[in-house]
């Protein structure tokens, strides 16, 4: 039985290639069937959802240039070839103006890293199937940067491939639409995911000395010191407290909206009464920090300058860089991250209340997801006094036997028996 195409591509002087459009479930994706030159059917997975019975008009147009690409020597597309990563990188960002700052920041780190592993590979054209998995195998053998000489290089992490193989999967769909590429290679290019290792757990007495540091470099900001409180007793991400509104604060309770911190249900906050008054002095008319925002200028050099009114993102980046200083100039310490405030007070919540459950519901997180990424069990745990309990409990179920079996005999050496040849 023959093969069945619906439709047809002209590559002109009465030629023809007839192909299919496929639906492939398990991507969601519709697949441009064909045969090439050779007769050998070609499946190419397109970028088109499965929508319905039939795909979309833009399949088709995709489908033509996939075609012509089999069909047709690379020579005919000069123009194309000489565009290199950074000329499509500013291609995609001029034709997406409403791009996450985010999603152009992991187009950025991609590229750089697919430069500085294969430069070779000087265009996204040159990204064939072979060469991505030549960059993914290069890339993890390859050792993490440190910038502090005394650190140790480590290992290429697994999760960040599987961050720079998604952005360039993106980045490439991109570049299909505008034409450049026919097709994206980097698409379902699946990571082993490595070994999951736990995040380091800032102990009291870093916690301790980062404050020092915060309040030896600004005694006068106030406002900081409140913003980074809250953030510590609450044990929310940064986004989610620098998003916080006036509104959200209700005498001594502090409201966090289920649609900022991404919840199914508000958390209300009972305010410590030593940051009361603080809080309120913060508060603008409309956003909790604002008073934040206005102390920047005082205290921090802003090469960007500051925007006109109110962004949390300002504020968010305040403190990330915050703890980059801290750690860059406490080389000998952990380095301390925004995040790491949070896995020290889900740490300190299990300590103080000694339940896990409770602890983390208090904390506004699950039980499973407090102990898989935000839980020190060593800190919490560590107990030598009780660990001699257990072993004396263990050892008195052994001098029971000894007890009763008397005085143990020392076994008697078996004498060979004498060689009756001899």
């Amino acid at each position: 039985m023959g093969r069945r195409y619906d439709f047809a591509v002209d590559l002109g002087d009465g030629v023809k290639i007839p192909y299919a459009a496929n639906p492939r479930a398990d991507r969601g994706k519709w697949v441009v069937a064909f045969d090439d030159d050779a007769g050998k059917r070609k499946k190419i997975l397109t970028v088109h959802d499965i929508r319905g019975k039939n795909p979309p008009a833009e399949f088709h147009e995709d489908a033509a240039k996939i075609i012509k690409a089999v069909y047709r020597p690379p020579s005919l597309f000069p123009s194309i070839k000489n565009k290199s990563w950074d000329d499509c990188l500013e291609e995609v960002i001029t034709t997406t103006p409403n791009a996450r700052d985010e999603t152009i920041r992991s187009f950025r780190a991609a590229v750089k890293a697919v430069k500085e592993t294969m430069p070779e590979m000087g265009s996204p054209l040159d990204a064939s199937d072979e060469n991505v998995r030549r960059f993914a195998k290069l890339w993890l053998a390859g050792t993490s940067k440190q910038k502090r000489v005394s650190v140790p290089a480590k290992p290429r992490s697994p999760a960040t491939l599987s961050y720079y193989m998604r952005a360039l999967s993106s980045f490439s769909n991109h570049l299909v639409q505008l034409g450049v590429l026919t097709r994206n290679p980097w698409y379902g290019f699946k990571i082993e995911k490595g070994e999951r290792k736990m995040k380091h757990v800032p102990t009291g007495d870093e916690t301790t000395h980062f404050f020092a540091w915060v309040y030896s470099r600004y005694p006068a900001w106030v406002s900081l010191h409140t913003l980074l409180k809250i953030k510590l007793i609450s044990g929310c991400r940064t986004s989610d407290v620098c998003q916080l509104k006036t509104e959200f604060l209700n005498g001594n309770l502090l409201v966090f909206p289920a649609e900022v911190v991404k919840t199914k249900t508000d958390r209300v906050f009972p305010i410590p009464d030593s940051l009361r008054e603080d809080l309120k002095a913060t508060a603008g008319k409309v956003h909790l920090w604002e008073g934040v925002f206005k102390d920047i200028p005082k205290f921090r050099k802003m090469s960007n300058g500051l925007p006109e009114s109110y962004s949390w993102k300002t504020v968010y980046f305040v403190l990330n860089n915050l703890c980059r200083e801290y750690s860059d100039q406490n080389p000998d310490r952990p380095r301390m991250t925004p995040h790491g405030l949070k896995r020290r007070a889900i740490t300190t919540a299990v300590e103080v209340i000694g339940n896990e459950d409770k602890a983390a519901h208090l904390m506004s997180v699950l039980p499973e997801t407090a102990r898989a990424h935000y839980l020190d069990a060593t800190q919490v745990y560590a107990d030598a006094p009780g660990q001699l309990k257990i072993a004396e409990a263990l050892l008195k179920m052994v001098e029971p036997v000894k007890a009763n079996c008397g005085t143990i005999e020392e076994p008697k050496a078996e004498v060979e028996p004498e060689n009756r040849l001899k």
